[in-house]
């Protein structure tokens, strides 16, 4: 319904149409506070916006409220002549921390204080705190220095930073904070009154009596805060200086109007506005920097290359910072992306409309949220999410890595933000300069209070290797690999080929790399090396040995082994010696890691032949023996990069006879977020029966107790040595007993057999390649199977364990959507349970059999994996989306689907969806279907069956390129005409029907030859198509 705008003081009255702004549901007396996330707020107030749109308003008990997050009506909010900021909430209470410091109630007390301390941060004055700002960054270069490959609290390091800078460089004092292993008092105290003053706002009427607990700490805080300040004040009235610092502006300077100074007091509240406002921020805005660049492999090198180019290995001055332009960019856009003081208010002078259509009174809080604000679609663009924008002196220093490259933004609110647990690695970069650390003279002496202890340095042989491995296949090779080198003589290290951002390859003995491609980009762990590989300078690869194996999926023909071969022709482009041909292993073939040994003997043989190594292997000198007490037994589990994770409701989608699909609903925590398109990454268990026929071949009892031991180095073993566990835990939960048996497998079988020679012959014959691709590959017969069909050899535990590849997580795509619920996602799994291939028994899949056990209150280690960039909708809901799936591949699309519906309900316009699904029958397995057909009446989607098993219940089309073909004229339209996006999951054989029905329909549309047709697909490819293929 519409209303009348009421007169406005400051303007012509003009009678306006309005309308109501948007709101969610409310509930009796708590009005919508249960919407909003206590410890995040800015967070849910983003989501709320995304749900309803650019304006939305919320009753939150005491008061109602107006928050927005577009750029066109934060204009309209920034017109001073027609609103005015308002401090209330949180930054209300912050007073009784910061007194009048903060510009709150005394305007004019504050007024004198702007006056008299506003010389103080003039251009020249800023410029000479600039060697103090040195001297403190130098004590950080320091510590990272000593602690050179450890583990770094960046946000940590970062707060030490910044308070140590401001109070040093404004009141000349040191807090000397890298000189101690304990965080500052004034720091812990700092943050725990923050986090109370921002949680008052949310207390309910007459409730203060429960929080006198909360109120007392709070008190206590603050008062070590004040007398932080007054001993500070105190120290220098007692020892007058000359320095020309804000302390001794605030302390002898007058008031050019007035003639006052400031009290006692008043300094004091200003000294802690300025500790808490300045490095609270600051340190947030750097750590997220830190976060985005080594996320973002282009921006590393380009920070790295400017600081380079401009200061050399010159000592960093004032001259440089105009130039360092690319590290200003990189500064302001991780403030556009985790604006680390998140919101602020202003308040109409006068009832106004804004928007041309939203009527907002006099004196109504409006809050801009400024993560909104900063993903305005109309503004930024579609890849709003991207870091897509580009500390000097730590750059002529280190070298960065993540210390978990599995780690996932996290983040914690006071009354600013931060990320959570992020740390990373730093390393002395090889070319760096010795940089002298300048320590000034300052009024408090320097007392380190722990020792600071050099990082140890590594050792080992001269073998060095190397993987990129998003799912765990390539590491789990790599890992295979060190542990045969130590036959070979060798001792070797390894590790993920992002621990060599900027070049610096090992020269002391061969480099060997392991690595996949990604839809063909590099890995997440080795993205940061190949965007340096890229432009490296034809020599910075002389004198280094490698050779690399790619693995790959020949369906994705287009990127096939596309980052093996870059690393290939790259390193030798970059005069490295290339030591064996490029491995190719075929990840859709059933010998993957049988390519992958015999690619391995190739390197051995030739480093025999060169003399590098002894021309017989040695014997392991990781020799493995298990001790079994039955009468015990424990669990152990742990990887640092999966948390816990809770099964909410799980339920089968198809009817009785057709193959299994579960709907699974899993609450991941609540400091887990993810969007709509993204991967879940589980950690699975072998099936049961499977551990249970090895338990029984093994001759074991499933709960016996084991525990590895181990004569040799262990240290990069994936097995749990040292940890006493059941034999049904270990064969669950640490190796592949599925996996198709290698040659080196078979020949591991052959070699225990003692005196049967029928046994010895058949397995002789099982490692001819002819045989054993034929009879073994195919069919993909595992260890274990062949163990079954050679019941009389002996295995022992401890080898056969050593023979298996460690367990990998799993990836399934989510299929819901965070404005559902934030913390909340729902898998789509197919349960593949079918005949053997060998014809003997069933093949059970190890990850989806493990989901299919699960029920409701079922604990699982999980974690969020972003999918590629383009997978994910359009911040506009507006702009049409085209989607083909097939089967499960259904899945990101019902998240996409349920994200347009929520955002329909809550009033905004949505574009149009065609959603194209393609399964056996609608009585099988037709997904969904229910919702479907409700979000279909709702205007949100169109949905486009094809029906293999009936097509003639879907216009005759078979498969979803046929209906992509039956509908080809609405698809052009809304494509060429509207702009649409399209997303493609499902198998490579879909995926390229799809392709071949585009270049088709692009052919007959316009003319186009099929050749011109097809150019013009790979043109248009990257910019509107996004796929998400799996084998």
């Amino acid at each position: 319904m519409s209303q009348t705008n009421p007169p406005s003081s400051n303007a012509t009255t003009i009678a306006t149409t309005t309308i109501p702004i948007p709101q969610p549901p409310a509930l009796p007396l708590l009005g919508n506070t249960q919407d909003v996330d206590p410890e995040l707020p800015n967070s849910s107030l983003q989501r709320i916006i995304a749900q309803y749109g650019p304006i939305v308003k919320m009753a939150m008990l005491r008061r109602n409220l107006i928050v927005v997050g577009s750029q066109e009506l934060v204009h309209e909010l920034c017109d001073e002549k027609r609103f005015e900021k308002q401090v209330g909430g949180g930054l209300q209470n912050v007073r009784a921390i910061t007194g009048d410091g903060m510009r709150i109630l005394r305007k004019a007390v504050t007024a004198i204080a702007h006056r008299v301390l506003m010389p103080a941060f003039g251009p020249l004055s800023i410029q000479g705190m600039f060697p103090g700002m040195v001297d403190i960054a130098g004590q950080l270069v320091a510590k990272w220095e000593r602690f050179a490959d450890h583990k770094i609290n960046v946000v940590a390091d970062f707060t030490n930073l910044t308070l140590d800078t401001i109070a040093f460089c404004t009141f000349s004092y040191r807090f000397n904070s890298f000189y101690s292993t304990e965080p500052q008092p004034f720091v812990q105290a700092m943050g725990r009154s923050l986090k109370v003053a921002g949680s008052r706002t949310r207390r309910l009427p007459m409730t203060g009596f429960l929080y006198h607990k909360e109120d007392q700490i709070f008190a206590e805080d603050v008062k070590l805060q004040h007398d932080t300040a007054d001993e500070i004040i105190q120290k220098r009235i007692d020892n007058p200086t000359d320095d020309k610092d804000l302390l001794n502006t605030m302390l002898k300077g007058k008031d050019p109007v007035t003639g006052q100074g400031l009290s006692p007091e008043n300094i004091r509240s200003n000294m802690v506005t300025f500790l808490i406002a300045g490095h609270e921020t600051t340190s947030g805005m750097l750590t997220f920097l830190f976060y985005y660049v080594l996320s973002t492999p282009r921006a590393y090198q380009a920070i790295r290359t400017e600081v380079d180019t401009v200061c050399g290995r010159e000592p960093i001055s004032l001259s440089h910072l105009p130039k360092l332009k690319y590290i200003d960019a990189a500064l302001k856009e991780a403030l556009r992306l985790n604006p680390t003081a998140g919101a602020w208010t202003v308040t109409p002078k006068a009832d106004e409309i804004i928007g041309g259509k939203y009527a907002v009174s006099k004196g109504q809080p409006i809050t801009v949220v400024l993560a909104a604000l900063h993903r305005d679609p109309k503004v930024w663009g579609d890849d709003v999410e991207e870091f897509r924008k580009w500390y000097a002196r730590l750059f002529q220093k280190f070298d960065f890595r993540p210390y978990d490259p599995g780690y996932q933004l996290k983040v914690k609110s006071t009354l600013t933000i931060k990320p959570v647990d992020f740390y990373m690695r730093v390393a002395v970069r090889k070319d760096a300069a010795p940089i002298a650390v300048q320590v000034q003279t300052a009024h408090e002496e320097v007392k380190p209070t722990a020792q600071l202890t050099p990082a140890p340095t590594p050792q080992g042989c001269p073998l060095h290797v190397l993987y990129g491995s998003n799912s765990g296949t390539c590491e789990a090779f790599a890992r295979q690999f060190l542990a045969e080198s130590t036959r070979h003589g060798c001792k070797g290290t390894i590790g993920h080929l992002n621990e060599y951002p900027s070049g610096g390859l090992p020269k002391d003995g061969p480099v060997v790399i392991v690595t996949a491609s990604y839809e063909g980009q590099p890995t997440d762990d080795a993205c940061h090396f190949v965007e340096w590989l890229k432009t490296a300078d034809a020599a910075s690869c002389k004198g280094v040995s490698y050779a690399v194996f790619g693995c790959g999926h020949p369906d994705w023909a287009t990127t096939f082994m596309a980052i093996p071969t870059l690393l290939d022709e790259r390193l030798s482009a970059c005069s490295g010696t290339r030591l064996v041909d490029r491995g190719l292993g075929n990840a859709a073939g059933p010998n993957l890691p049988g390519e992958f040994e015999e690619w391995s003997k190739k390197f051995w043989t030739i480093m025999s032949d060169s003399g590098r190594i002894g021309s017989q292997p040695e014997e392991s000198s990781l020799q493995l023996s298990a001790r079994v007490d039955s009468s015990y037994r424990t669990t152990v589990l742990r990887n640092k990069h999966l948390s816990a994770a809770k099964v909410l409701s799980t339920k089968v989608l198809t009817k009785d006879g057709a193959p299994i699909k579960r709907h699974i609903e899993i609450d991941l925590g609540e400091e887990a977020t993810y969007r709509a398109g993204d991967y879940l990454a589980i950690l699975p268990a072998n099936p049961m029966d499977t551990v249970t026929r090895a338990i029984r071949r093994l001759g074991l009892h499933a709960d016996d107790v084991v525990e590895l031991t181990s004569s040799g180095d262990s240290s990069e073993s994936t097995l749990p040595i040292g940890k006493q566990m059941s034999a049904f835990d270990m064969l669950a939960g640490f190796v592949e007993l599925d996996q198709p048996a290698t040659l080196k497998n078979v020949r591991f079988l052959a070699n225990l057999v003692k005196d049967d020679e029928s046994e010895k012959a058949a397995l002789d014959r099982l490692m001819t390649t002819e045989v054993y691709e034929e009879e073994v590959g195919k069919s993909r017969i595992s260890l274990l199977r062949l163990m079954e069909d050679h019941p009389s050899i002996k295995v022992p535990l401890a080898p056969f364990l050593q023979e298996l590849l460690p367990i990998r997580v799993r990836q399934y795509s989510i299929s819901s959507s965070p404005l559902w619920k934030p913390n909340v996602v729902t898998l789509t799994v197919g349960i593949l349970d079918a005949p053997h291939l060998s014809g003997k028994g069933r093949y059970v899949g190890l990850a989806s059999s493990f989901l299919d056990r699960l029920s409701q209150g079922s604990l699982i280690r999980v974690t969020i994996k972003p999918s590629h960039v383009a997978f994910h909708l359009p911040p506009d809901p507006s702009v049409p989306i085209l989607m083909f799936g097939a089967g499960t591949g259904v899945a990101p699309f019902r998240g996409f689907v349920q994200e347009r519906a929520i955002q329909k309900a809550a009033g905004r316009a949505v574009g149009p969806a065609l959603l194209f699904y393609g399964c056996r029958a609608k009585e099988e397995d037709l997904l969904y279907d229910e919702e479907m057909e409700a979000w279909a009446a709702e205007g949100v989607v169109s949905v486009r069956h094809a029906f293999s098993k009936k097509p003639e219940e879907s216009s005759d089309c078979k498969y979803v390129q046929d209906r992509l073909y039956h509908d080809r004229e609405e698809v052009r339209t809304l494509f060429d005409q509207a702009g649409a996006r399209v997303y493609i999951c499902g198998s490579p054989s879909m995926a390229r029907g799809i392709e071949e029905v585009c270049i088709k329909i692009a052919s007959e549309a316009a003319g186009k030859s099929e050749e011109e047709a097809k150019a013009w697909f790979k043109r248009i490819q990257a910019e509107r198509f996004a796929t998400d293929v799996y084998a």
